[in-house]
């Protein structure tokens, strides 16, 4: 029989031990709210010290960002929603600020000394008292190989180890012929092992832009004696028949048959037989193209299906994602019109997309975004060239849908990363709801707390791929875990919970085109706010309109920044109204030559920042003023039931 109320906590819940797995920014926040929650918590961390991926490590078996990442949402939209970070740090930081800002969230909210490094969870399972207590069982060892296991009972486990720890290698035909290098995009730390190699990088998305911008600026890639023509076996089967031959696409000659293979025009459509050399080896070469030393593109750039290019900035100066993540632009707006000034936009952008084949079949908003502002510089220089989906490899030779052929000594592969928690046996049959299919774990509310559960004592925090930083999203599903643990919340009931899980999931199957890339994707900021509501921190951002516009026309119309989970509710911060308004000041160059327009705005900044009350107070009476005349009006112009009707509208708004 289905059990339909929603799980209760036991009695003395709060007496025991919360364990949080991973010390990165989920399980940081996850930390920080279970010990303000009142809860006895403790933290594992695997690494000798907090921050998770962001923190740099030359150790490839550690799942760890670049040596260069600088993070591609700017810092306002990544803050924890009471610790604004400091004004001198860039608007998007390197890593090591990143490090250097959660190291500052750590020690203000005092989580060192509930942190055990160098402490991998082996295996986390029920209890033999999990049916009436909820309680769980984890085993767990220190660093060192001489080190035994230990184990220890939780009243509730968080896990926070994050979803990019196993790498997803996806299907390339023939890459097992290759005789070059292959690495995942997990490995990778610089671009000094490439110098002088010429690099495919598979996949575009954030990372393999990434990667490969990095290897074309620090490879100068020059034709080398070694680049030798294909086998002969094969180049004889194209002298025979030039259309068709082993390990050849069968494409014809024609620009439209190559398009209907690709997706966009290939680069050979556009080739002149003066620069064959760019793709042709060296024994295939005219006399006039072995006379010279040949510069060859240092990467070529794998994209299936296309993908939409951001910079991080607008033209204005602007970060993109304080500008577009509005509540108006991905909340109020409606689909159709979403969809169709996105297509606007990035038609009439600086890059449109359709100059470079990039731009793919789905809406902007269907998709995560690129975000790179330099891989157009990069492609003009011909030192980055797109290329289509791979056909086929042999050896080196590695050949293209377009029909291009290129030698290439090495293969990184961006192509994401698989959902898995190595620490749960999933053939254990009393874990069996929580097993990941086709890369989405399809039995978590919310993407939070397993559904078919006697007791909500597990949840995972930061699985989820918002549009936009994790860190707020993480972060607000932290409180809302805290919540429930400590009592305070409740769940709805398991049919409930089914109901909407489902609904969200096909809902998302809609809004996102098919990919292995969206099967955690959630709508930012509708997601957050939701959870908000729950918690009831949700401001009421309608009674804002009259009460106070300014703080209105920020929570409306700017970046969703997550202080506005701050301004009500449970922990409220005083801070929150001056932390919204001034995020845009915030995020200007610390550093700017003096004129006489950035003086003028500097004191812009410091007027806003000691923000009087009174203007507040006047700018709300004048709206009030406004509102009463138009309901006079309305009466005088429309009659009274008109009239009325406008009336209870306006009271309406006041009281919300």
């Amino acid at each position: 029989m289905t059990r339909v109320e929603p799980p209760q906590q036991p009695r003395g819940f709060a007496d025991r031990r919360v364990l949080v797995i991973g010390a990165g920014c989920s399980g940081l926040s996850a930390l920080k709210e279970c010990l303000a929650a009142g809860l006895k918590t403790v933290c594992f961390e695997k690494s000798s010290d907090i921050g998770g991926l962001w923190r740099y490590s030359r150790d490839p078996s550690r799942g760890t960002i670049y040596k260069s990442t600088i993070i591609n949402t700017c810092k306002e939209m990544m803050s924890f929603s009471d610790f604004p970070p400091d004004r001198s740090m860039p608007a998007f930081m390197h890593n090591t600020d990143v490090v250097a800002y959660f190291e500052s969230f750590a020690c203000k909210n005092n989580l060192y000394p509930h942190i055990q490094f160098d402490t991998e969870v082996i295996n986390v399972a029920q209890s033999d008292t999990y049916q009436t207590d909820g309680s769980w069982t984890v085993r767990f060892r220190q660093a060192g190989a001489d080190q035994p296991e230990q184990t220890e009972t939780f009243a509730a486990v968080l896990v926070c180890n994050g979803h990019h720890t196993v790498p997803r290698y996806g299907t390339v035909p023939g890459l097992d012929n290759f005789t070059g290098r292959v690495m995942h995009s997990r490995e990778y730390r610089g671009p000094e092992p490439f110098a002088g190699r010429r690099v495919v990088v598979i996949g575009a998305g954030n990372s393999g832009l990434d990667i490969a911008v990095e290897i074309s600026r620090a490879n100068d890639c020059y034709d080398p004696a070694e680049h030798v023509p294909p086998p002969a076996a094969e180049k004889q089967a194209k002298q025979q028949s030039p259309d068709k031959g082993p390990g050849k696409p069968a494409i014809a000659t024609s620009v439209s048959t190559a398009i209907s293979l690709s997706g966009h025009i290939p680069g050979w459509a556009f080739q002149n037989p003066e620069y064959d050399h760019l793709y042709r080896p060296a024994a295939e070469r005219s006399d006039r193209a072995k006379s010279t030393r040949t510069r060859v593109p240092a990467v070529h750039l794998v994209s299936r299906s296309g993908t939409y290019v951001m910079a991080r900035t607008t033209p204005a100066g602007v970060p993109n994602d304080f500008q577009w993540t509005s509540r108006f632009n991905l909340t109020m707006m409606p689909p159709r019109v979403k969809a169709l000034f996105s297509r606007v936009g990035v038609q009439f952008s600086p890059a449109a997309h359709d100059r470079y084949g990039l731009t793919p079949k789905h809406d902007f908003f269907s998709s995560h975004p690129t975000i790179n502002g330099d891989l157009f510089s990069q492609l003009h220089t011909g030192s980055v060239v797109l290329a289509p989906d791979v056909f086929n490899i042999e050896g080196k030779t590695i050949t293209f849908l377009d029909g291009r052929s290129i030698i290439a000594d090495d293969i990184i592969l961006a192509t994401g990363y698989q959902i898995a928690f190595p620490f749960i046996d999933a053939e254990d049959p009393a874990l069996a709801d929580l097993r990941v299919e086709k890369n989405r774990p399809k039995n978590l509310y919310k993407f939070v707390f397993p559904i078919d559960r006697p007791h909500s004592t597990l949840a995972f925090i930061g699985l989820i791929q918002p549009f936009g930083a994790i860190m707020p999203v993480s972060e607000i599903q932290a409180r809302w875990v805290a919540g429930v643990l400590r009592g305070a919340l409740k769940l709805p009931s398991v049919v409930e919970m089914r109901r909407q899980t489902d609904a969200e999931l096909k809902a998302m199957d809609q809004l996102f085109y098919e990919s292995d890339r969206h099967t955690i994707q959630i709508p930012y900021p509708a997601y957050t706010d939701e959870i908000a509501s729950m918690i009831g921190c949700m401001p009421p951002i309608g009674s804002l309109l009259l009460k106070d516009p300014t703080l209105f026309f920020h929570l409306v119309f700017k970046g969703s920044v997550p202080y506005a989970y701050r301004l009500v509710g449970p922990d409220a911060w005083k801070g929150a109204r001056a932390a919204i308004t001034q995020a845009g000041q915030r995020m200007l160059p610390v550093h700017m030559r003096l004129t006489r327009d950035t003086m003028a705005t500097e004191m812009q900044r410091l007027v806003d920042e000691t923000g009087s009350a009174v203007t507040r107070q006047i700018s709300s009476i004048l709206t009030l003023l406004a509102l009463v005349a138009g309901v006079l009006f309305t009466f005088y112009r429309f009659g009274f039931l008109t009239g009325c009707a406008a009336a209870l509208l306006c009271a309406y708004g006041l009281t919300v």
